[in-house]
């Protein structure tokens, strides 16, 4: 199952009777062992509009942020507030403590900034946008939802994936992949790609 972890927690998503069940246990320092607590932090199976199936589960403070899924697929980002009691999550769709940080759908890949307040994710193209297969773009979204996302690396022409935060913050590394002929067997080029965290001068660093 997928996992997660923080500074003092670790996550992992379980399938229950079809449905997802988030559980945490803390991040003991002398590792874990089989008499480990673990704590139930979101349970799908209750809600009559459980929110879909998880994929990625990052904490936020006292949020958590995840990938959702509804049954005809298309991620979307989600952020959940915890209930009154501080520790356990609503799963309802409809549960006001929880909304989409996007109006994108089809995203993967998403990355808190160092300091929280943003979160970097992967966008694929609809129709696999000009090469027909696996187009993807880099955009950024504040991660209290406060503004709309911001396209960062703009290319219908190539897979542009696995973005990550370095130097605190200040820049992103990403991979970049074109194929032949929208061939998906016979890659042309493959990048790793830098540029600033406002978008600017985006460069190539290896090929």
């Amino acid at each position: 199952a997928p996992f997660w972890v923080d500074d003092a927690r670790v996550a992992w998503v379980e399938i229950i009777e079809d449905e997802n069940v988030i559980y945490s246990a803390p991040d003991e320092e002398g590792g874990f062992d089989n008499q480990f607590e673990r704590v139930t932090l979101l349970d799908c199976r209750d809600p009559a509009d459980p929110l879909g199936s998880i994929s990625q589960v990052a904490f936020l403070g006292d949020a958590l942020i995840v990938t959702v899924s509804d049954g005809g697929g298309d991620p979307e980002i989600w952020r959940l507030e915890p209930n009154m009691d501080g520790e356990t999550f609503d799963c309802s769709a409809s549960s006001a403590q929880n909304s989409t940080l996007t109006g994108l759908t089809n995203v993967s890949d998403f990355e808190l900034s160092p300091d929280g307040t943003k979160i970097l994710f992967v966008h694929y193209l609809a129709e696999g946008g000009d090469v027909g297969i696996n187009a993807s773009e880099i955009y950024v979204v504040p991660a209290d939802g406060s503004e709309e996302e911001t396209r960062l690396v703009e290319d219908a022409a190539s897979s542009n994936n696995a973005p990550h935060w370095i130097g605190g913050g200040k820049q992103i590394v990403w991979t970049r992949t074109t194929w032949e002929d929208s061939d998906i067997e016979r890659p042309v080029e493959a990048s790793l790609m830098v540029l600033n965290a406002d978008g600017s001068n985006p460069r190539a660093i290896r090929t």
